[in-house]
């Protein structure tokens, strides 16, 4: 289903200095897409040398991963209805959240799970959390292994594992009940959200800006050597049908990062009931500021249909 905007002029207005709602770092020539000629013919030889003496889990964590483990806000200075939880993993590391609920109501109502992209971390996306809390919904932003201030090294594996520990956190700790919980992924952070959502009885599944898997972003960045290398990392395709709920997908047709291409093919192969809205001249980090009361309204929509 392709929805057609024009564009808005809205300014997007953090809460906090330094706070986006979706945060996005190139890194090196490679994660650029190759980048400049001259940089990249300096930065090749580096590259090859690096890649030969790692191993594949190593190569993927390099070019996956980036973490910000300095940006911090004190609790006292978050707003009165966020705090920070701790999740213990099931592999015995302990990681953080951004809670959002009304301290005042004692019965618990639906939440969403966020997971967030490869980048910044979780005080990065307290706007977005936020106006996810004002759609009527409690919030849990996930800090992955590694982000912030949660223990341990981010890995493809161990955001899976944090993905399937913060569900578990949120219906056995928190008391949700399974089909009131929804997933929201952005980015990278949309593969946590279908490998935890595999076989559950969530309520709805929000993919914004997602890849098929890390095999076609490669052959669509022009990398296709790199899968010897590699394997075949974040196999979303793969897992997909093992999701039973209501789906969503938002793309910009302009996606600089992952080409709207891997959304609409992750989309196509889903067999449930699906959804999918293309943002002419959306980016991939400007959906939700630029387009602001579309992309809103779109979201609303799905999560009360």
């Amino acid at each position: 289903m392709n929805i057609l905007i024009s564009e808005m002029k809205s300014p997007y207005i953090p809460l906090f200095k330094g706070d986006k709602s979706e945060y996005c770092i190139n890194h090196s020539p490679l994660q650029r897409g190759l980048g400049g000629l001259l940089e990249w013919s300096i930065f090749m030889p580096v590259m090859i040398v690096f890649l030969c003496l790692s191993s594949c889990d190593g190569i993927v964590n390099w070019m996956s991963f980036h973490p910000d483990t300095n940006t911090y806000i004190a609790e006292k200075d978050l707003p009165d209805y966020v705090r920070v939880v701790k999740i213990r993993t099931s592999d015995s590391l302990t990681i953080h959240g951004l809670y959002f609920s009304d301290k005042n109501d004692s019965v618990k109502s639906k939440i969403i799970v966020y997971f967030h992209g490869n980048a910044g971390n979780m005080y990065h996306r307290i706007t977005e959390g936020a106006k996810l809390f004002e759609l009527g919904y409690d919030v849990l932003v996930v800090s992955y292994r590694g982000y912030a201030r949660s223990e341990g090294s981010p890995s493809e594996q161990g955001i899976y594992i944090d993905g399937r520990s913060a569900l578990d956190f949120v219906t056995r700790e928190l008391g949700y009940k399974m089909n009131d919980v929804v997933f929201y992924g952005r980015s990278i952070g949309t593969t946590v959200a279908i490998d935890a959502a595999q076989g559950q009885d969530i309520a709805k599944l929000i993919l914004i800006t997602p890849l098929s898997s890390g095999a076609a972003y490669a052959d669509a960045k022009g990398l296709e050597w790199l899968e010897f290398m590699v394997g075949k990392p974040f196999p979303s395709i793969d897992k997909i049908n093992n999701v039973k709920c209501p789906l969503l997908v938002i793309h910009g047709d302009a996606d600089e990062v992952i080409p709207q291409k891997l959304g609409l093919d992750l989309y196509k192969t889903y067999s449930g009931v699906k959804k999918f809205i293309s943002i002419p001249g959306g980016g991939h980090n400007n959906l939700d500021y630029v387009y602001p009361d579309f992309y809103w309204r779109s979201i609303r929509e799905f999560l009360y249909e």
